[in-house]
């Protein structure tokens, strides 16, 4: 046995009826408990804290706070996986990501790209499917005129079909018409 003033890290000061000894600390553990030696506070550096252990790797919905050597857990509700500014990068599975937080489905607009929701970049366009440029439903009130655009209104030669939200060409010898029998201006 060695005498010293202080224990060293790693160790901690035990009193008992004998004196004080240096009491040797968890796994990979600089500051710990003096009633329980595995209860840690700091660890060593490459290693973090976590529930007061110290582990080489966070575990999922967890991100290494560097700076502090700590498993910080992710804010964002069902996030297996956030940055170092606490920015969630994936989902648990069964949710998307959509803006930083994790979501049942992507909602009307985005389409899903993986486990990732993306906007559809065709205005007024309520699904997207196939690829964000490819439009396959048009909001209500909107017609889809083709694949990559949704109007108000049907271009002229063509008349609206409300319930399929899409614009069908008039007859061949009509120029405007309000359905395939109604003829309001001829060509």
């Amino acid at each position: 046995k060695v005498c010293v003033r202080e224990c060293p890290s790693g160790f901690v000061s035990v009193s008992t009826e004998e004196g004080s000894t240096c009491e040797k600390c968890g796994e990979n553990c600089t500051i710990c408990s003096i009633k329980n030696q595995n209860c840690c506070s700091a660890c060593v550096k490459g290693t973090y804290l976590l529930s007061n252990k110290c582990v080489t790797i966070c575990p999922s919905g967890f991100y290494t706070d560097q700076e502090n050597g700590k498993c910080i857990k992710c804010s964002t509700e069902f996030c297996d996986k956030c940055n170092e500014k606490d920015v969630c990068e994936a989902c648990l599975e069964n949710r998307v990501l959509l803006n930083n937080q994790c979501i049942d489905k992507c909602p009307e607009g985005y389409r899903l790209n993986g486990k990732y929701c993306e906007s559809c970049e065709v205005d007024n366009c309520k699904r997207c499917c196939i690829n964000k440029e490819t439009c396959t439903k048009c909001y209500d009130s909107f017609f889809k005129i083709d694949d990559t655009k949704c109007s108000e209104k049907c271009p002229c030669g063509t008349y609206p079909d409300i319930i399929n939200q899409t614009c069908h060409p008039c007859n061949e010898k009509c120029s405007k018409c309000t359905d395939a029998l109604t003829c309001q201006e001829c060509k």
